[in-house]
């Protein structure tokens, strides 16, 4: 999974740069803990491009993409969290801005 995006601050675009993402696959099982996929810190101007592939045990059981943001934006709350569709295969998911300010 390719994953490509861009942050942005409403506040100051001085927090949107070098801001840690994670690329995670939710667990939900008890016991498990969400794998690390990929990991990437956005640009100067805040875009990233982050990639990683997972996998779950079984059949039914699909793996379930999701961000975790670790920013500084005043007004939102860290880590954001963005759930993504699942696609495997060489695509490109281009989720557009993400506005840090989000609750």
């Amino acid at each position: 999974m390719n994953v490509v995006g861009k942050l942005k601050c409403p506040e100051s675009s001085h927090f949107e740069k070098a801001i840690k993402i994670e690329l995670l696959d939710e667990d939900s099982l008890p016991l498990e803990v969400n794998d690390m996929m990929g990991r990437t810190w956005s640009t100067e101007n805040g875009s990233f491009v982050i990639s990683g592939c997972g996998s779950d045990v079984g059949p039914l059981n699909t793996p379930d993409p999701f961000l975790r943001i670790y920013h500084v934006c005043p007004k939102g709350k860290s880590p954001l969290e963005v759930n993504l569709v699942p696609l495997f295969l060489p695509n490109i998911v281009n989720i557009g801005t993400i506005y840090l300010d989000q609750t």
